[in-house]
């Protein structure tokens, strides 16, 4: 599904309602001319726990 957005006089962008939900977290990764948009998981540290391993 391909979705258009366009920003506002202050730069933000409304994504549609089945994207994103208030409140949720992503990342903004600029890729030469494009942006590439990442939906974070609400604990990210719990979710990276299986292939992202780190000694404390």
């Amino acid at each position: 599904m391909v979705y258009v957005v366009k920003a506002d006089d202050k730069s933000r962008i409304k994504l549609p309602k089945d994207i994103a939900a208030p409140g949720d977290r992503s990342l903004i990764i600029p890729v030469g001319g494009k942006i590439v948009l990442l939906k974070m998981s609400p604990k990210p540290i719990e979710a990276s726990s299986s292939w992202l391993h780190t000694e404390y």
